[in-house]
């Protein structure tokens, strides 16, 4: 009685399911999903190389004003005034006409 069954069950899977119209619309189906995957895979790699893209354009730019604040700074170090200024600090010796005022520390 199983055995009838079972062949009644294989039977009707094979006529009412594997016919042809199901079998083209499940490999349409599997195509599909495979097609949508990929693109969704694709996309998550692009999105993640244009943030690797932009996060290096930052560190450029960070770069590149740091450059400039350097270059800034060596300038001021070698200018005239900077200069002056070190001496008169390190030897505490004013200009003419200047005046010095100590005040009191209230740290």
């Amino acid at each position: 009685m199983n055995k009838l069954k079972l062949k009644r069950l294989i039977y009707r899977i094979q006529h009412d399911y594997l016919t042809l119209n199901n079998v083209v619309i499940a490999a349409a189906i599997l195509i599909a999903m495979s097609w949508a995957w990929g693109s969704i895979e694709s996309m998550q790699k692009n999105y993640e190389l244009q943030r690797s893209i932009d996060n290096k354009r930052q560190q450029v730019e960070i770069e590149k004003l740091q450059v400039a604040l350097l270059e800034y700074e060596s300038k001021y170090y070698q200018s005239e005034e900077y200069q002056e200024l070190t001496i008169r600090q390190r030897t505490g010796k004013g200009l003419p006409g200047e005046k010095q005022i100590i005040t009191q520390s209230f740290e």
